[in-house]
């Protein structure tokens, strides 16, 4: 019994299985744009569906590969909360709304896993990974 309880926590670390109940909030499409190596700033697009009953609010964004980062609006303004209706869906998206990644720590690779985790307003996070992509 020893064995398989220390099995299931290990795969709950690796997010294999859950112990609790399912995060409402689901990442799909999640991908990081290519950028020159001179770069400092790249974006960041994945669309979020809620399969929860409550609206779900996400305050701030962070990813361990930048030192800074921000949600905007398609205008470069920034969104300081973005609110997904329950059993509705955000999309950050190219030309729309999108996930600035600023002061990059070092250059990113194609097909390379970006970490990103999304702050939520009841103050736990969503972790998920995003392939960085060259978009020409």
């Amino acid at each position: 019994m020893k064995i398989l309880r220390f099995v299931l926590m290990v795969a709950a670390c690796c997010g294999l299985v859950s112990l609790g109940h399912a995060a409402p909030l689901v990442a799909s499409n999640a991908k990081v744009r290519l950028v020159p190596p001179v770069s400092d700033s790249s974006a960041a697009y994945v669309t979020l569906r809620n399969t929860g009953a409550q609206p779900m609010t996400i305050v701030g964004v962070s990813s361990p590969v930048c030192r800074k980062a921000m949600m905007h609006r398609a205008n470069m303004e920034a969104m300081p909360r973005v609110t997904v209706a329950a059993h509705g869906e955000m999309r950050f998206a190219p030309g729309g709304d999108h996930i600035m990644l600023m002061g990059l720590r070092r250059g990113l690779r194609v097909g390379e896993q970006v970490l990103l985790l999304l702050h939520l307003g009841d103050g736990s996070e969503m972790r998920f990974n995003a392939a960085v992509v060259d978009m020409r």
